[in-house]
């Protein structure tokens, strides 16, 4: 039986506060919601301020936690790059992808996606983009 527990949360890079749904997941397990706030902040300092931060606190039963906190999310890298506000929920093409944006996005998402080469990336990065109204053209057929 494991001695820890373990959340999943997405948090703004530099913008955690005591304040819901922080404190609210976190405050039922007994978590010293400021010592992690202040953790979490300094942590993402080297991060764009509003970045999205996939972030797993292991939170052990003395009510000590670990943070691990992955690359920006694949989502808010593609709007980032592509200057979009938002992907499009009507399925509509709102913007055009390329290879030097999928590079981009690649070195920075790579330890975190689940793939062992490029190509196997580019496709979940391409599924991303696809999903928000994205369309993908490779410059060598233009």
């Amino acid at each position: 039986m494991r001695n820890f527990e373990e959340i999943s949360l997405i948090i703004k890079s530099q913008c955690a506060n005591p304040k819901p749904p922080i404190s609210s997941i976190l405050g039922q397990r007994g978590i010293n919601i400021m010592k992690f706030c202040k953790e979490f902040n300094e942590r993402t300092i080297f991060f764009k301020k509003n970045c999205l931060l996939p972030t797993k606190i292991r939170i052990f039963k003395d009510k000590s936690f670990i943070l691990k906190i992955n690359s920006p999310t694949t989502v808010s890298l593609i709007k980032k790059i592509l200057n979009l506000k938002k992907g499009s929920c009507e399925g509509k093409k709102i913007a055009v992808i390329n290879d030097e944006n999928i590079k981009e996005i690649y070195k920075i998402k790579k330890k975190d996606l689940n793939s062992y080469c490029f190509n196997s990336a580019k496709n979940i990065i391409l599924g991303s983009a696809k999903s928000m109204g994205i369309k993908y053209e490779n410059k060598k057929n233009i």
